[in-house]
């Protein structure tokens, strides 16, 4: 659960990037660079990218933020230890600079040191409460400790921040199913749905959600609509269950 959610964490740090860059532009002399960036950044090109700051690295916040997404760059690129030493860098040359827990918390959570991470993204919550990346991996770490109610708990402020985050509800719901709370699973998969109709994942976790609620007839329902939306698995599942 916590390694497939890491692909919503990136998209953040993309939108980061694109401020970084905006901004940046109207401090540094030229704006060629950040031209460059950003096209190389759209091709995800990261190391071109960073590269191409150089003529702005004697100017301290963008150096900091260039530091940043080098260590973004190692993450995903799972070099960890090396994303690890830039965050250790970046943290000796600004104390200030708290996003960079963020990243550590990332780090922590990819070792399985899921204690850890969630004491990482504490610290960045500390700063920035309406974090929703890091409210939201926090509830995958603190389920990865067995605190799945802390967890949920994680998940209901990430929607009362966005009452549209697709990936909370979804997580929520296999949270609450595993509390056998099937009633409130189901209307959080049924969210997930509305929110996204091509949330394959969901379509699975309802069928299952009224299954254990007792209801073959909506499970199976729901797994031809899985069917319908090309999920392989769900049709050995109906040939299996719905007979």
């Amino acid at each position: 659960m916590g390694g497939e959610n890491l692909i919503f964490i990136f998209e953040i740090l993309k939108k980061l990037f694109f401020i970084f860059i905006i901004i940046s532009a109207f401090i540094c002399q030229s704006q060629n660079p950040y031209t460059r960036a950003k096209y190389y950044f759209s091709k995800n090109d990261i190391e071109s990218a960073l590269a191409s700051l150089d003529s702005c690295s004697s100017v301290k916040e963008l150096a900091d933020s260039a530091l940043y997404f080098k260590a973004y760059l190692a993450i995903k690129n799972n070099h960890l230890e090396d994303a690890q030493n830039y965050c250790h860098e970046l943290h000796k040359r600004n104390k200030d600079y708290h996003e960079v827990w963020f990243l550590k918390g990332l780090i922590s959570s990819l070792k399985q040191r899921h204690a850890l991470a969630a004491e990482q993204f504490t610290k960045i919550l500390n700063y920035e409460p309406h974090h929703l990346k890091a409210l939201y991996n926090r509830s995958l770490s603190k389920a990865m400790l067995e605190d799945v109610e802390g967890a949920i708990s994680d998940l209901n402020q990430c929607i009362k921040l966005d009452s549209n985050y697709i990936n909370a509800y979804y997580s929520r719901a296999y949270w609450l199913e595993t509390l056998e709370n099937h009633e409130s699973a189901i209307n959080d998969y049924q969210k997930t749905i509305a929110l996204d109709k091509n949330f394959n994942e969901a379509y699975l976790g309802l069928a299952y959600a009224f299954n254990k609620k007792g209801d073959k007839q909506k499970a199976c329902e729901t797994l031809q609509q899985a069917i319908d939306k090309g999920v392989t698995v769900a049709h050995d599942l109906k040939e299996n269950f719905c007979k």
